[in-house]
């Protein structure tokens, strides 16, 4: 564990992992780490997204601007703490963090679930300077794109994220997932050991 959290952070460049079972699971977990770092509730997603199946992502905004199920069956009141934006629109991410109620914003490295998606410099600006500024922790899911090249989108194309995702392809296809985190992340993480014990740090 300790070797391959050494390099992922060779690859991705924050410091500190923990592991999980599948992407999914990066996703639930990170967002949990998210809600307790900033005592708020509020998820900001964008349109065209996957980031596994849990029932806080898997919503979009419908043409008459309402939210709506991805799947039959998703806990209504998860609509509620959920929010969808357009991909590539720093207006309208401002816009809503403006509110002040969002924990994490969850964007993939580029959209790779409708085509592909590249993300702007104006919009990868907008997310490294606007999220942390709101009090809220960017989430970047590199599960579709981490083995598209080396460092992923996060390299490519400049993400600064307080935490990272993956899945099975950092495996080999083996099931597994990871969340990587700065160490201000990982304080709270490690504050929470209790509940949450599996962080694992790179550092001798």
């Amino acid at each position: 564990a300790i070797w391959n959290a050494r390099e992922l952070a060779r690859r991705f460049g924050l410091p500190q992992w923990q592991f999980t079972l599948s992407a999914t699971g990066a996703n639930t977990d990170a967002l949990r780490i998210a809600r307790v770092a900033t005592g708020r509730s509020t998820v900001l997603i964008f349109d065209g997204k996957y980031h596994g199946h849990l029932d806080q992502t898997m919503w979009s905004r419908s043409d008459d601007g309402e939210m709506e199920a991805d799947l039959a069956g998703l806990d209504p009141a998860t609509a509620q703490t959920t929010d969808a934006l357009p991909y590539n629109d720093p207006a309208a991410l401002r816009a809503r963090l403006a509110r002040g109620d969002v924990a994490a914003v969850l964007v993939e490295s580029a959209l790779t679930n409708c085509g592909l998606v590249l993300p702007t410099e104006e919009f990868v600006a907008s997310l490294n300077t606007d999220v942390r500024a709101a009090g809220a922790v960017l989430i970047v899911d590199e599960t579709h794109v981490q083995f598209a090249v080396h460092g992923g989108g996060t390299a490519v194309f400049g993400f600064e994220p307080d935490m990272l995702t993956g899945g099975k392809g950092i495996g080999g296809g083996v099931p597994i997932g990871v969340i990587g985190m700065t160490d201000s992340i990982g304080a709270v993480v490690s504050a929470n050991a209790d509940h949450d014990p599996g962080l694992v740090e790179t550092g001798d």
